[in-house]
């Protein structure tokens, strides 16, 4: 049976084909590109909103709704399974990627606009022909003979039941749709050989917004399972974690390689590159994990056949991309690389580039070489932590010392004696820093940790510096410098708080029984009563946890919990936030020995100065918002 839902989107694919195909009369009110962009646009927020409505009200005549939903969950995360499986998180995508052609439709003043979006209507018809005939949301749930519609749904997974899953993917996709922009009118440059500067400056804003959210998304997704998977990490380099890193890096090279194709015409091929891979990456972590090839609690799919449908768009988007790249590649306005040196800001905004595309490859490395040995029965391996350990880390830190004399080195050629003048005072006191805290710390931090401590407080000193004499001397600060300084700063901060809280974090795993206390290095831990209770979808065995530091008292409450219908059961962790350090305890399965005595196995964490990983990337994410304000005229 055809719903309302199937209508809208059949009409979806008909419209954004149309529009695809056909370049209609610009002057046409009714048929314009621009016009046909905002009718799609409607439509797909239409589409979005009908399927949120039934999730609303809980109509289980939808089999999306049926297996991802019931009549027990809070609103909120009923809404949220609008977007807590394969379907629906596809159409928030598609809808997403017509709202960025509308809006580009609306705001933007270039001369290829309708080019522009005649590509993204493409893009969106490929997508929404994915989901209308493989993955579509609005499809009716069988009802067999002598039976009627569900009374009841099978439920959204608990671990999605959280307001970090609410708002990361939103906010994720908001990120990976806005490349779009970036790769359709790149698509366009190549075409029409549009000028560097020209097509530099015009989707400078669109890399950047799309950048900065790809960044929150990434941090929100760090905090979900920092939150909810009861291990107490706040990076588990979790293969769909890995895969959401690779257009955040390329799009910051691409971001960095801009600078110089704006200002002089330069890397001109290199930032189309860039522009295409982004978007291509964003496209095919979508493929890895909605194909089920990636294992994964933030997979939402594993359906072979949909993963090959999937794969033979992403191929067709990629192909198109790539051999439009190159059958122009010879006629595009060769690089302006002539003219500096080693010791020239030129020379650091390719090393970043360089830098980040191999941190890119690192990962994907980590990622495929498994899949690929499992593939031809070769070996069945796992790549993990100590691998990105070994290579990423090293990588990055070598990225953050580009970083850090960045600023202090001209376009063109710099003398190596200005260098260290500039940045002497820094590093001497990032060194004094490192060796105080080593020194209070001895034996905890290995040979990776303090130099990623140490280059992150000379980043964020060298930078400080440059800000305070330009302000003691009344220099202006242009807003793309501040703009690159909170950015940067948020980075050292970024590499200072990992190497913190992986060297001084502790934690113990023990039993505890009521009335029975237990020590950990100057607290003492005591669970003063359990008890059961029942909320609307779930009931939970709470115990509470006393934790005593002197004479400071603070009570944890971490739950095992039992959702309906299916009973699934979770271990949910309660922590105790500061910007100093969190204490964070999981509690396992509890055990009754007689008359209601309860054991309770509980792992306590003390995770020291853990809330700026995430306070870090929001800074990282600002410095790129405000990178996008206009110039003060």
């Amino acid at each position: 049976m055809i719903n309302l839902g199937q209508i809208i989107l059949g009409t979806i694919l008909a419209v954004s084909l149309f529009q695809a195909i056909f370049r209609v009369n610009d002057n046409s009110k009714f048929l314009s590109q621009k016009s046909l962009s905002l009718i799609v646009s409607f439509l797909c927020i239409s589409s979005l909103a009908y399927l949120s409505y039934k999730y609303a009200v809980s109509d289980f005549s939808i089999l999306n709704v049926f297996q991802n939903s019931n009549t027990m969950k809070p609103m909120l995360y009923k809404l949220t399974g609008v977007w807590g499986n394969h379907e629906g998180s596809m159409l928030l995508f598609v809808t997403l990627l017509a709202a960025y052609s509308s809006g580009f439709a609306l705001i933007s003043k270039t001369q290829v606009k309708d080019d522009v979006l005649q590509i993204q209507a493409a893009i969106i018809t490929l997508i929404t022909g994915y989901i209308y005939f493989t993955s579509n949301p609005f499809e009716a749930t069988p009802i067999f003979e002598g039976m009627g519609i569900p009374e009841q749904g099978r439920g959204l997974n608990p671990l999605l039941q959280d307001i970090g899953l609410a708002i990361h993917p939103p906010i994720l996709y908001l990120g990976y749709a806005g490349l779009s922009i970036v790769f359709s009118y790149i698509c366009v440059a190549i075409r029409k050989k549009t000028d560097a500067k020209i097509w530099g400056e015009e989707i400078k804003n669109w890399v950047l917004w799309s950048w900065s959210f790809i960044t929150i998304g990434v941090a929100l997704g760090s905090w979900w399972a920092y939150r909810e998977l009861g291990w107490g990490g706040f990076w588990f380099w979790d293969p769909v974690e890995n895969i959401s890193l690779m257009p955040w890096l390329i799009s910051c090279g691409l971001i960095h390689s801009l600078l110089y194709t704006r200002k002089f015409g330069g890397l001109n091929r290199t930032s189309l590159l860039l522009g295409l891979m982004s978007f291509l990456a964003a496209l095919a972590g979508f493929f890895m994990v909605r194909s089920g090839i990636l294992s994964s609690v933030h997979s939402f799919a594993a359906d072979p056949t949909r993963g090959i449908v999937m794969l033979a768009i992403v191929f067709a988007i990629s192909a198109y991309a790539l051999i439009l790249f190159g059958k122009n590649f010879l006629e595009l306005k060769p690089n302006i690389l002539e003219n500096f040196g080693i010791l020239s800001r030129q020379a650091l905004v390719i090393g970043n580039v360089i830098f980040m595309l191999a941190l890119a490859f690192t990962i994907k490395l980590g990622v495929i070489y498994p899949i690929t040995l499992s593939v031809f029965n070769i070996a069945d391996i796992s790549v993990g932590e100590p691998y990105f350990n070994k290579v990423f880390v090293p990588i990055s830190i070598v990225l953050v010392f580009i970083m850090i004399f960045t600023p202090f080195i001209k376009w063109q050629n710099e003398k190596i004696v200005n260098v260290i003048k500039r940045s002497a005072f820094s590093f001497i006191v990032s060194v004094l820093i490192t060796g105080f805290v080593y020194y209070f710390n001895e034996n905890k931090f290995n040979i990776r940790a303090i130099a990623a401590l140490f280059m992150g407080c000379w980043l964020i000193l060298s930078l400080a510096e440059i800000l305070i004499k330009r302000a003691a001397k009344r220099e202006k600060i242009s807003k793309g410098f501040f703009a690159m300084s909170v950015a940067h700063i948020g980075f050292g901060g970024l590499c200072i708080a990992i190497s913190l809280v992986t060297s001084l974090e502790s934690g113990k795993s023990f039993v505890l029984k009521e009335n029975k206390k237990v020590s950990f290095e100057d607290y003492e831990l005591s669970l003063s009563k359990s008890q059961i209770k029942q909320e609307r979808n779930y009931f939970a065995q709470e115990a509470d946890i006393i934790l005593t530091q002197g004479n400071k008292k603070i009570t944890l409450k971490p739950e095992n919990r039992i959702y309906f219908p299916d009973m699934t059961k979770t271990f949910e962790t309660d922590i105790k936030y500061s910007l100093s350090k969190d204490m964070y305890v999981v509690m396992g399965e509890s055990t009754e020995k007689e008359n209601n005595d309860y054991s309770f196995p509980l792992r306590f964490y003390i995770k020291p100065f853990i809330a700026f990983v995430w306070l870090s990337a929001l800074l990282i994410a600002i410095g790129g918002f405000i990178a996008m304000l206009p110039k003060k005229k």
